[in-house]
Parts: C-alpha cells; sequence; structure tokens
C-alpha cells in the first residue's frame, strides 16, 4: 500500500504566491503519487458567526479539491488536536459535534473518510476521567450509528486510563468500523519511551484485538507520524510484514507525510542515488560545494528540470534564489513535490528488501537480522553508520519481541512506566 498522505493539501492549492506553476499540473502528480488527502475542517471554528457558516466553509474548501476525489481519497479531519491543545471551550465543541457530524450525514458524497470527533484528556474541556469517557461515548456511538464504513475509529493511549477508556469503545462499536487510528499525540508523548519502542504499543493493542475478534484485515492510520525517518518507514513495512507472516493477519498501514514540506522550508533537498539517501543543504552559501560531479545547484535544477518533464510541468526551476535572495516559488514548488516522490521510492526500496531481511528474524537468527538492518539502513543513511541508526536497530529487535509476546500486559506494563508527561501534577485529569 502506498501510504503517504499529504496533510493540509490547501497548502498545494492556489496557495503558492509568486508561483507559475498550474494547479493541475499539482493535481495531476498528487493523483499518481499519493493515496489520499487530509483536510481539517475544525481550524478555525472558534465562535458562533463561524461555527454558523461551517457548512459554507466546508464546501468551500472542498470545491478546491473537487479535482482531487475523483481518483484520490478525501480524509476529513475533525479537528480534535486543535481542541486538545485548547482552542476551543466544551461548549464549542458540543456546537462542533452538532454540525461536523451533520454535514458528515447530509454529505457522504463529498468525501471518503472522516475521523471521529474524538477528544483526548485535557483540562480544556474536561474536569475528569468521567467527562472524557462521557463524552467520548456519545461521539462514538454517534459515528457508529452512521453505520457507512466511513468513520475512522481514533485511539487514544495516552495512558493507562485512557487506553481502558479507548479500550472498552473498541469492544463496544469495533464492528461498525471498517479502518482504526492512532492519535498522532499519543506517539509524540509516551514520556520517555523510545520512538520504535512507543509504536509497539498501538500495534499490540491492536493486534490483540484482531485476535480476540477474529479480525483478518484491518487499516491503520497514524495521525501525526509523518514518516521523517526511513527507520520509521522501514518499521511500518517490517511490522505489516510480521503480522502477516506470524498471524495471518493483513495490516494495511499508512501516516500522513508532511516532512517534504519541513525540508523544502529548511533549504534541504533529498538525494536519492544508487538507493542512497543524501540530504544536501542548499543555503545560499553551500550552492557551489560539489555533489556527484556537478555544483550543487547545478546538480539540483538538473534533478528538478527533468522531475518537471516527466510529470508534465509546464514550468522549470531555473534558479534556487531569485535576485532579492529570496527562494524562488516555482523551484519551491518542485522540491515538495519532488520530495514527495522521493519518499515514495524509498518506500518501495524498503518493501522490496524487508521480506528477505525478516526472514532471519523469523528463523532465530537474530545476530544476522541486526546485522542485515544495520547495512540496509545503513546504506539507505548515506553510508552514516550513527549511535543513533545502532540504538534503532537494537529497538526494532524489542519491538519484534514485543509484538510475538503473548501477555497483553505487556502493553499495560509499558504504558504505566512510561505515563505521558502532558499531564502535570496540577492536572485536573492526574492519574
Amino acid at each position: 500500500m502506498n501510504n503517504y498522505i499529504p496533510a493540509s493539501p490547501l497548502s498545494y492549492i492556489g496557495h503558492h504566491k509568486n508561483s507559475n506553476v498550474n494547479i493541475q499540473e499539482e493535481v495531476s502528480f498528487l493523483e499518481k503519487n499519493t493515496l489520499g488527502l487530509l483536510h481539517c475542517v475544525a481550524e478555525d471554528v472558534s465562535n458562533t458567526k463561524q461555527m454558523q457558516t461551517f457548512n459554507k466553509r466546508v464546501d468551500h474548501s472542498l470545491d478546491k479539491l473537487e479535482i482531487y476525489t475523483k481518483t484520490i481519497p478525501l480524509y476529513i479531519d475533525s479537528g480534535g488536536f486543535q481542541v486538545l491543545l485548547g482552542k476551543y471551550s466544551i461548549e464549542d465543541v458540543e456546537k462542533l459535534s452538532e454540525v461536523y457530524y451533520d454535514y458528515l450525514k447530509n454529505n457522504p458524497d463529498r468525501y471518503d473518510r472522516a475521523f471521529v470527533l474524538d477528544l483526548p484528556p485535557n483540562d480544556f474541556c474536561f474536569k475528569n476521567w468521567d467527562d472524557v469517557r462521557q463524552w467520548n461515548q456519545k461521539t462514538y456511538k454517534i459515528a457508529a450509528d452512521m453505520n457507512d464504513d466511513k468513520n475512522i475509529f481514533v485511539f487514544h493511549m495516552l495512558n493507562i486510563q485512557s487506553y481502558r477508556i479507548w479500550t472498552e469503545l473498541f469492544d463496544q462499536y469495533h464492528d461498525k468500523f471498517n479502518m482504526f487510528g492512532v492519535g498522532g499525540i499519543a506517539i509524540k508523548q509516551y514520556g520517555n519511551m523510545n520512538r520504535i519502542i512507543s509504536y509497539s504499543v498501538p500495534f499490540k493493542t491492536y493486534l490483540e484485538k484482531c485476535l480476540q475478534y477474529n479480525m483478518k484485515e484491518i487499516d491503520i492510520h497514524f495521525l501525526g507520524a509523518g514518516q521523517a525517518s526511513t527507520v520509521l518507514t522501514f518499521l511500518f513495512a517490517l511490522v505489516k510484514e510480521f503480522i502477516k507472516d506470524e498471524y495471518q493477519i493483513s495490516f494495511n498501514i499508512q501516516s500522513d507525510s508532511c516532512p517534504h514540506q519541513k525540508l523544502a522550508r529548511a533549504r534541504v533537498f533529498m538525494a536519492l542515488e544508487n538507493e542512497t539517501i543524501h540530504k544536501l543543504t542548499y543555503f545560499s552559501k553551500h550552492l557551489k560545494s560539489n555533489f556527484m560531479g556537478k555544483t550543487l545547484e547545478t546538480y539540483i535544477l538538473d534533478k528538478l528540470n527533468k522531475f518537471a518533464d516527466e510529470n508534465g510541468f509546464s514550468v522549470h526551476a531555473n534558479s534556487i534564489y531569485q535576485d532579492n535572495g529570496k527562494q524562488n516559488m516555482d523551484c519551491y514548488v518542485l522540491m515538495t513535490m519532488y520530495d514527495l516522490l522521493v519518499y515514495k521510492e524509498i518506500q518501495e526500496i524498503i518493501n522490496k528488501k524487508v521480506s528477505g531481511i525478516l526472514r532471519y528474524y523469523l528463523n532465530g537468527e537474530t545476530e544476522l537480522f541486526y546485522n542485515k538492518c544495520i547495512d540496509f539502513l545503513q546504506r539507505l543513511n548515506g553510508g552514516k553508520l550513527t549511535k543513533n541508526l545502532r540504538n534503532d536497530t537494537v529497538n526494532l529487535i524489542k519491538f519484534l519481541d514485543i509484538m510475538r509476546d503473548k501477555n497483553l500486559n505487556r502493553v499495560e506494563m509499558l504504558l504505566k512506566q512510561n505515563a505521558t508527561a502532558l499531564f502535570q501534577t496540577d492536572s485536573l485529569l492526574k492519574l
């Protein structure tokens, strides 16, 4: 499965000031190279007047995306993350819930998937854990009663208490959903838990649920888990192969993919040469540096222009910077698109290799598995063998050991040991 979903698609469409790249050219590229588009409909819902124009604003946004929805699934994000940040009171959220589900019910043809308006525990909306449970019981029931297989169940596992609440919800409503998500904030807030080991908690939880309810196929979306690192891309591919081989369960895994925009803003160019990744910093003072027998500027422009020709872009990148020192916007747009393609190619390389590498672990040859992982990831990492890469590879083995462990208490132990620092001692929701 191609698991790249660009976040905030409106940043692509019509929002490139001073760029000559045609919107249809961008659409054509994204149609060929992405699984879906993620659009948040609740980012600016903060007062009564805006609530009253909710449908109009959503329609306006979706009208811009209409050409996408012909061939690419459109995912609608309810905006729960904005709620978690304290942008809305519970009264605002109640209004939002009403108009959000009203829109979903009355416009089923305008979207392909929609996230449940779940609310992770936070002091802005809830006084205690009973409030958290009651709110989510209500909103998940609304989504389940729609019974159209379009809603995405979002599982929050910030700590043992939230884990228990969402386990109850899963037990009640899992058969009403065919896609499940893990809140990105849960991944990022696992206290001091290693980032790779932190993924074992949601994966292990879903695996146990599949076994409990004899579910043979499950689609998982990791919100906010953009695969900024090769190791995480490799981890997701490894998990899919491992669960298919060990348990005969098909795990289709996808996540947001927004690092490509961040790289372009940070003036970093991803070069993939002979299945090796090079990250090239292209600040003005570095442009005369040499790479692959060319100056950095010549190499990047040649790559981008070849990419533009192959993907039907009518414009070319004639320079990286304008005369005034600002980045050339056409170049920026092409870089953003190009980097998305590179991520896809990296994933394809990993998908071809992962099954053969995993075989060593499944055969009990742990040391060989470690060495094969190191060799493969080091090559992808531009030939660099770092301490982090060694540690990540060790944690890949620990991850698989946890997944193979038949004792679900292992998950509870990890959650208890690594309770998120999100809840400080003065929190009403302290454990």
